[in-house]
């Protein structure tokens, strides 16, 4: 069984659709002060990514939903953050090969 999470990022003000990853990385890095509203917007998109992967494996029948989001959304944010740095986009395969085993022993036992 796989899992396909996407999520529809809103567009700024400008209205210009954003990347969610890269301006969330790119909003708190430069904006590390938590009290700033940049920086609070980019937190509330992360915590709004694991709730939605969280509900969806949930539906899934998954056991512990939190936990397994948040170790699927650091997953996905480490392989997007590698890729970006080092130019590779084969740490997308590496995150899908992690995350189906992730799901496969958090997935109850079928007979």
């Amino acid at each position: 069984m796989r899992l396909v999470c996407t999520a529809c990022c809103p567009a700024d003000v400008s209205g210009q659709k954003t990347k969610c990853s890269a301006a969330t990385r790119s909003a708190s890095c430069s904006f590390p002060d938590p009290q700033n509203a940049v920086h609070s917007y980019a937190r509330e998109r992360k915590l709004l990514m694991v709730r939605l992967v969280a509900d969806l494996v949930a539906e899934l029948g998954c056991r512990q939903p939190t936990v397994l989001a948040e170790q699927l959304v650091t997953l996905a944010d480490g392989a997007a953050s590698r890729a970006m740095v080092l130019g590779e986009a084969d740490y997308g395969r590496h995150a899908r090969t992690a995350t189906e085993i992730l799901l496969d022993n958090a997935l109850p036992a079928t007979d």
